[in-house]
């Protein structure tokens, strides 16, 4: 049985109505010993009750056995069809994830890699104005910096500090910053649409399969993993490592850099395969009209009736029928008479 959403209204509308027939009752009642000495309570229409035009009592009774039924069909909750509703997509949380792995320092590209991520994390905060968004830093583990929020100066302020000094184990495990952005996502029942954001020279220093692997469980718990790729494939001079910062995170073992100047390529063959696996897109960073592209997929106006979902709900039909018994039982109401009394002809007015 379908339940009305207005049924507890609607439950209170026979005591109402019965509350205004003991009153019209009573009144008829008074009037009547008064008139005749004689009739009782008029809880339905009758010959005795109706004033004196042809057929009018029978009008009442049927006003009154209309509305008594249309008042039990509309509390069955009846559907008259269905109707189609567009129900935008509620935006999706994107979790941002941010290489501080000591290759981002690399100057290959106009300045650096890792400003050129941090662009691309800004140019998302100034995009997704709906969105709930977290940051993630990751070398060669993954570290929560700011958990789902839409607080974009605190963002911002994340992101001015993250650098590859950040964390004290050196390396680029991909792998693990998508489990933790996994992790974070099913905190929140991992909403349909989820976006884990690489942003990454790609240099990964973990077998590809384990990255893949990782991309893939996301998408098969409905999230999307897109990439960023900063860098070129011809690389750059590792600059030597900034100066630790300890108590930020516990100790790990420091980045080898060997003799001499180490050299960085980026991996933007990987990042590709990543969101292949992932489900969603790769942009240079070289490439703007690229990185727009990517991020109009994860700003608000991309998640509006573009994404809606076409929703069939029933139309419903008792509060039709409701209004009908309110109209009928209110007619029997007003042609409702002061009884009469049949002594010597009299006609109570």
């Amino acid at each position: 049985m379908h339940v009305p959403p207005g049924l507890p209204w609607t439950l209170l509308l026979p005591f109402v109505l019965l509350v205004t027939l003991r009153v019209r009752a009573g009144r008829n009642r008074k009037l009547e010993e008064y008139l005749s000495g004689g009739r009782g309570a008029e809880l339905w229409p009758s010959h005795g009750v109706a004033a004196p035009v042809p057929g009018r009592w029978r009008l009442r009774a049927l006003l009154l056995g209309m509305g008594g039924l249309a008042l039990g069909v509309a509390l069955a909750g009846p559907t008259l069809g269905t109707r189609t509703v567009l129900v935008p997509r509620a935006p999706a949380p994107v979790v941002l994830l941010l290489d501080v792995s000591r290759s981002m320092d690399v100057q290959d590209v106009p300045r650096g890699r890792l400003d050129a991520a941090r662009i691309v994390a800004r140019r998302v905060a100034a995009r997704a104005s709906r969105e709930e968004l977290a940051l993630i830093a990751f070398a060669g583990e993954a570290y929560l910096l700011l958990p789902l929020s839409a607080d974009r100066e605190l963002l911002l302020g994340f992101l001015d500090g993250a650098d590859s000094g950040l964390l004290s184990s050196q390396g680029t495990d991909l792998a693990a910053a998508l489990r933790e952005g996994t992790e974070l996502l099913r905190e929140v029942a991992l909403p349909a649409g989820s976006t884990l954001l690489v942003l990454s020279d790609g240099e990964a220093h973990h077998p590809e399969e384990e990255i893949l692997r990782a991309a893939r469980e996301v998408r098969e718990l409905g999230g999307i993993v897109s990439a960023v790729g900063v860098g070129t494939e011809a690389g750059g001079v590792v600059p030597p490592p900034p100066a630790p910062r300890p108590g930020l995170m516990p100790a790990g073992a420091q980045a080898e850099t060997g003799r001499g100047e180490p050299w960085s390529r980026a991996r933007l063959d990987l990042l590709v395969r990543l969101a292949e696996a992932g489900g969603g897109s790769f942009a240079s960073g070289a490439d703007p009209s690229a990185v727009t592209a990517l991020l109009e997929g994860l700003a608000g106006e991309g998640r509006t009736l573009e994404g809606a979902e076409v929703v069939e709900l029933p139309l419903e039909g008792w509060p039709w029928l409701l209004a009908l018994a309110v109209l009928a039982l209110s007619l029997e109401l007003v042609l409702g008479t002061l009884p009469r009394t049949v002594a010597e002809g009299k006609v109570g007015a």
